[in-house]
């Protein structure tokens, strides 16, 4: 092992010698080891051999203590710079993200997204930019004690009877109303609308037709919630979901109120039946009998 050292004078300044080789080795031991014990040159203390980090033959020069110290303080310092270079770094992802251009759908302007108008509870920005209101906090208190809502299509204040059930909203309701919703499906704007139809399409055998969904839709009872039904409110339901891999079929057809249907989403009617009250599951229970269906198997 070659071994060098640096001679400092008295005042501290190197005075240009250097040994390398076996006399560094010597003049390393002679100036360390005294009585068998070493000596460190950062605490100025003699201490055992098990005391030091091993280099070699020769222990290094200074003892475990010292060197545990001096990275504890060297962590310390390098600390704060690497959180201010991460709060730097994520400072510039929000002003980047802050600056995207984002589209409107309905009126084909480009905004920044710092322009963009925003829900007022999630901080969410709106699908549209010409969005007419955002709903504070005092607007759904006050919705919920009126039970009364403003329907986000045609814009006139209903009751809550006449908007279905959504979970994920904070009054509970759907934006829309029952009757804009049912037009719009039935028109082909609702999102989504049109990749349904082509799984309709792919999963029909054609016993579906005119005068069978006629005849579906005059009944004027839920089967479910055994509740009255307007036209507005029917919905057509696939008994087994097509996202399950049901068809559409006249075996796999059924009409519910708009709430049933909302409640049953693409649960299986196994599930379905577990979820509904008792009575309500007694009605479904007899109405999938009638049809040759049995889930509770």
């Amino acid at each position: 092992m070659l071994v060098k050292i640096m001679l400092f004078r008295k005042d501290g300044l190197p005075d240009g010698r250097q040994f390398s080789g076996e006399k560094a080795k010597k003049s390393a031991v002679s100036r360390r080891l005294k009585d068998g014990l070493w000596l460190c040159t950062k605490c100025k203390q003699s201490k055992e051999p098990t005391a030091f980090p091993k280099c070699g033959e020769i222990p290094k020069s200074n003892c475990r203590k010292c060197l545990g110290e001096m990275n504890k303080r060297n962590s310390a310092l390098k600390r704060p710079t690497l959180a201010a270079q991460a709060e730097k770094r994520k400072a510039e992802r929000m002003a980047a993200r802050q600056s995207e251009l984002l589209k409107c759908e309905k009126c084909g302007e480009s905004k920044p997204r710092s322009e963009w108008p925003k829900e007022s509870v999630s901080s969410k920005v709106l699908k549209y930019c010409c969005s007419t209101k955002v709903r504070s906090h005092a607007d759904i208190a006050h919705d919920l004690a009126a039970q009364t809502k403003e329907c986000s299509s045609c814009g006139l204040r209903k009751g809550f009877s006449d908007f279905s059930p959504n979970k994920g909203s904070k009054d509970g309701r759907q934006k829309t109303c029952k009757p804009c919703r049912s037009a719009k499906v039935h028109s082909g704007e609702w999102n989504g609308n049109r990749r349904r139809q082509s799984i309709i399409n792919d999963r029909s055998d054609g016993s579906i037709t005119t005068e069978l969904m006629n005849k579906m839709f005059s009944i004027k009872i839920c089967p479910c919630c055994d509740g009255w039904m307007e036209r507005d409110d029917k919905v057509l339901d696939h008994i087994v979901p097509l996202k399950l891999g049901g068809g559409h079929t006249a075996t796999n057809v059924m009409v519910l109120c708009w709430s049933c249907n909302s409640a049953k989403h693409a649960h299986h009617p196994s599930k379905w039946l577990h979820m509904l009250r008792p009575e309500a599951a007694e009605r479904m229970r007899v109405y999938y009998n009638g049809i040759g269906l049995n889930f509770d198997k």
